[in-house]
């Protein structure tokens, strides 16, 4: 959770934003939406100077300011909620879930307990960053340079400052900033290529841009550079002759058929619960089922299932499975298909999902609010006649 403070501010703006441009397709939002996004940055204009610090953010001085910005956008997010609310479903949940960890974050800092605040933020700066490298787009957004001027450059790491290009969507210089990371001369200590940066430059590469001969190239250069350690030269070997078979499929046209069977594949390749081995096939996968879900006209049925196989699949390729966007899409296919088979199937991988996030080194101890959380999504993919 390094530097997971500073995700305070910049969490609920990146979401926000991905609410606006998550999809090419996306229409503009309404008066009413664009203002209630305003107000959140306005909140967060005041709040990010003071969440790039722990010394600041924490400080006794700046208490009652944090509080109040994080109040606000607590509120904000819940007037932006509603606003979603009778738009599209995708758009709908997203906006019920800024709004909720939003809240959650709010209650965490005001009831004393900083580091909760922070962990709930650094979620909502994954779910922004996992919106928001879902599909391929041209669009950019004016908050992006006015984020930009407003941060020092300097207290951001040059892998911080490629998720940050990411967040507002300036994909080409993410790419060219995580490729400068990736090859750059190893440091003192430490690893000389950080899974976590390879995997996003791997999610833009293949997800946004759909260039698997642009990220066949890097791996290439990375498997023959003598710093590569040998566990990482060992995956990208399988890596790359997947992008070789498969990469074709990131502009095929998308089917639920071709995402089950790049999803099985994922998971044959792994011969333990959170290993790296399936990654190209989980991307893949991810793509295919991104691209299926932005189809009008899908089944309640299909859309589950495709809301269900993302979450899964964002789950194994976010580095750990506390920082991805995969439980907002099990909740999504929970909604979408109500008391299914699917939505219990979803339901397990969410529970099993929540209880890893909250139950670590922290003890078994749920907090109330995630408690009811699984209550209510229980029964919601629970049979009726349970």
């Amino acid at each position: 959770m390094r530097r997971a403070l500073a995700a305070v501010g910049l969490s609920a703006l990146c979401l926000a934003l991905a609410l606006r441009v998550g999809a090419a397709d996306t229409p503009p939002p309404d008066e009413a939406t664009r203002a209630a996004m305003h107000e959140i940055f306005g909140a967060l204009s005041e709040i990010l100077p003071r969440c790039l610090s722990n010394e600041r953010f924490q400080a006794p001085a700046d208490h009652d300011a944090v509080q109040a910005a994080l109040a606000k956008l607590a509120a904000d997010a819940d007037q932006l909620a509603s606003h979603l609310a009778t738009g599209p479903d995708e758009m709908k949940y997203r906006g019920e879930a800024l709004a909720r960890d939003a809240r959650r974050a709010q209650a965490r800092f005001a009831s004393g307990h900083p580091v909760d605040a922070r962990f709930t933020a650094l979620q909502l700066t994954e779910a922004c960053v996992g919106c928001h490298s879902r599909l391929p787009s041209e669009k950019t957004t004016p908050f992006a340079a006015t984020l930009t001027q407003k941060l020092d450059p300097s207290a951001l790491t040059p892998s911080e400052r490629a998720r940050l290009q990411v967040a507002t969507r300036q994909f080409d210089a993410a790419l060219d900033g995580y490729e400068a990371l990736l090859t750059s001369p190893p440091p003192e200590a430490g690893e000389a290529v950080r899974m976590a940066d390879l995997t996003e430059y791997l999610i833009v590469a293949l997800r946004v841009k759909r260039d698997p001969d642009r990220a066949a190239k890097l791996l290439a250069k990375l498997e023959a550079r003598p710093e590569t350690v040998a566990d990482l030269r060992r995956l990208i070997g399988p890596w790359r002759a997947t992008l070789a078979r498969e990469g074709k499929l990131v502009r095929e046209p998308p089917s639920l058929a071709t995402a089950r069977r790049l999803v099985a594949a994922g998971k044959s390749a792994r011969d333990y619960a959170w290993s790296r081995a399936g990654l190209i096939d989980d991307l893949l996968a991810s793509s295919v089922l991104h691209r299926f879900l932005e189809q009008e006209k899908l089944s309640a049925a299909d859309r589950a299932e495709a809301y269900y196989l993302v979450g899964l699949t964002d789950s194994q390729v976010r580095s750990s499975p506390w920082l991805s966007d995969g439980a907002w899409y099990l909740e999504a296919a929970i909604h979408t298909q109500p008391h299914s088979a699917v939505a219990l199937r979803a339901f397990g991988a969410y529970e099993d999902m929540t209880l890893l996030e909250w139950t670590g080194s922290a003890g078994t101890q749920l907090p109330d609010d995630v408690v009811s959380d699984l209550d209510r999504l229980r029964a919601l993919a629970e049979s009726k006649a349970n």
